[in-house]
């Protein structure tokens, strides 16, 4: 990737117009080498913090051109965690497995906090809905649509990447996967029960528009599940400009708990919740380790580490998950829930 990408500042809070502070400056992008040095700012009062060089809307492809969202990441599914997913998900979701498992395992095992957020975060926390229609907005290859088309949903999803779609559309056997954005598929309004998305709304130049669209396109009583970077995280207070989820540049966006519940409000959803899970907490911190210490990470991805920083990041996802159980919300993800 040659040449500069072209920008335009950004001064004030996007949420609630107050003007904010340069909280990062000179960030380079470690992990897909966009070029350019880049400037993070926060906001005194919601805490909603934004790139301050925002990419023009024609420059924005230019950020993806390393970037990749089509490989489908298989999970390991041995007896203990088949069995304690499924208990999970018919305990505390309401679903009926139709796969054999070991009740005792899964009695015993799905107590377990750190296991009930594992499942919770493949099901994006939706609660059973028997032939409902859910839409993933930047479903990637499909691995979240696909455990829940197992469990029983019929699965849409839109996604800007044309391989991705192609990987989706397979994994899924299905056409319904929109190539594009939500707001260029012109979905009816009332379509669906459920819409979820996995780290997207901190790429989006306008989240709040894109959070109306998802309101006006699901039923009634819907379940909305969006899961993004928690700016306010254990790994960003120790790693600060290292910290793997600020993803310069292609993060526009990053949400404190009190930003995301305010915006979701603006967009009109009700009975909101705003979770911080720590399951993500391992492979954050190994990610932000070796920003940190190397100054680089090539795909965004901490390959080939050895086992005493494996160890180590154990230790600090434990740490988070008991910080978390606690009260202190510091979770590596924020996961909005919300009805409509």
């Amino acid at each position: 990737m040659s040449g500069s990408i072209r920008t335009h500042e950004l001064l004030t809070c996007y949420h609630c117009g107050a003007d904010g502070f340069d909280l990062y400056r000179q960030i380079e992008d470690l992990m897909f080498g966009v070029p350019g040095q880049w400037t993070l700012r926060r906001c005194p009062g919601c805490g909603l913090t934004w790139l301050k060089n925002q990419p023009i809307a024609e420059d924005v492809p230019r950020l993806y051109e390393n970037y990749y969202t089509h490989e489908v990441v298989q999970l390991p599914d041995g007896a203990l965690r088949r069995a304690s997913k499924m208990g999970i998900l018919k305990r505390d979701f309401g679903y009926s497995p139709k796969v054999p498992y070991s009740q005792l395992i899964a009695f015993f095992a799905s107590r377990l906090g750190p296991l009930r957020e594992m499942a919770a975060r493949q099901i994006m926390w939706l609660h059973a809905h028997a032939g409902g229609k859910v839409l993933d907005l930047g479903c990637g290859a499909g691995a979240n649509l696909y455990q829940l088309q197992q469990l029983g949903w019929q699965v849409s999803g839109t996604e800007p990447d044309p391989k991705a779609v192609l990987a989706a559309k397979k994994l899924l056997d299905t056409n319904e996967i929109f190539e594009g954005f939500l707001e260029d598929a012109a979905f009816a309004e009332n379509s669906f029960d459920a819409l979820i998305s996995a780290h997207v709304l901190e790429h989006l130049p306008d989240p709040l528009a894109t959070l109306k669209e998802c309101y006006r396109v699901m039923k009634p009583g819907a379940q909305l599940c969006f899961a993004t970077p928690n700016i306010d995280s254990l790994a960003s207070q120790q790693f600060k400009e290292y910290w793997r989820g600020l993803e310069i540049p292609r993060h526009f966006f990053l949400f404190t708990e009190k930003s995301l519940r305010e915006m979701a409000e603006k967009a009109g959803f009700r009975n909101i919740r705003i979770l911080t899970p720590a399951n993500v907490a391992w492979s954050v911190w190994q990610g932000s380790y070796l920003l940190q210490n190397q100054k680089s990470l090539p795909g965004g991805i901490a390959n080939n580490t050895g086992i005493l920083l494996k160890l180590r990041a154990l230790v600090f996802w434990a740490w988070e998950f008991l910080k978390n159980h606690y009260g202190a919300s510091c979770g590596e993800e924020l996961v909005l829930l919300a009805e409509k």
